[in-house]
């Protein structure tokens, strides 16, 4: 992590990534190696060493991934307030105003593949060394990398890509970060998203790439697994708090997800920080 005075971060891979939008934040990604399954803006993408990909503001995203943890850097970043003390050409404007499209994957045989990845390898180096004025050494390459995707990908239009169903998804996300631990049906979600069950199933599934019982379960188990480390709480306790109704189907769910039991989980996360 960068701090408070520069508008963008950097960041590696953990576990995976529930789905998730940033609303004035672009982000990059590029894979150094390993495989991921990416699902950006309603697109399934199998990532894999060398892919760039590019998500714009608002666009629902998510990554998942079996075995061993990709290796890859991510850098998201504030637009506008990078733009701020750039020129006042005509040129900056999409840089502020979203009108810039450039591809959700650049692959490494693709336009303008080369001096992009190069730009983000530098960067990566930057962050990675930590010299003295690493942070505007940054500040600096994302200023060249805006200006060359915006003369590679500006847009007429500066219209930032939000669509109908990716808001209505957006509020069923937000409802369930609030009621999580309640009980929460396909019927419920599917009029808060002003949709037939069917449709928003579909809808869902393929914006997400997870349905949304899937989605649900997940988002329950990673508040539990935070609870798990933070707390002492009972497992049966926590199981409860997260929306579970029975401690068998907490358990199979956890396993499945994070490849051990509740039990185990905690024990290897208290050695951790012993």
């Amino acid at each position: 992590m960068i701090g408070d005075h520069y508008p963008f971060n950097f960041f590696q891979p953990g576990d995976h990534f529930l789905p998730h939008w940033h609303e004035r934040h672009m982000e990059i990604i590029l894979m150094i190696e390993g495989q991921a399954e990416f699902h950006i803006g309603g697109q399934t993408y199998e990532a894999m060493s060398g892919d760039m990909y590019f998500i714009s503001e608002g666009k629902i995203h998510s990554g998942y991934w079996s075995g061993d943890t990709p290796n890859y850097y991510s850098i998201l970043f504030e637009r506008p307030a990078l733009s701020n003390n750039l020129s006042n050409h005509q040129s900056r404007a999409p840089l502020i105003g979203g009108g810039l499209a450039p591809p959700d994957r650049l692959l490494p045989d693709e336009l303008h593949y080369n001096e992009l990845s190069e730009m983000m390898l530098d960067m990566i180096d930057e962050f990675a060394q930590k010299k003295q004025g690493y942070e505007m050494v940054i500040q600096s390459l994302l200023h060249v990398l805006l200006i060359r995707l915006t003369r590679a990908y500006a847009t007429a239009s500066d219209e930032p890509f939000l669509s109908s169903h990716a808001e209505q998804l957006k509020h069923v996300m937000v409802y369930v970060s609030q009621h999580y631990s309640d009980k929460i049906s396909l019927e419920e979600v599917a009029k808060l998203a002003n949709m037939s069950i069917y449709h928003f199933c579909r809808t869902f599934k393929k914006a997400v790439g997870l349905t949304f019982m899937e989605f649900l379960n997940s988002y329950r188990i990673n508040r539990a697994a935070e609870l798990i480390i933070q707390t002492d709480l009972p497992i049966t306790r926590i199981a409860e708090q997260v929306g579970f109704g029975t401690i068998n189907y907490f358990d199979e769910m956890f396993k499945k997800c994070w490849g051990q039991s509740p039990t185990r989980f905690r024990k290897n996360n208290k050695k951790q920080k012993s």
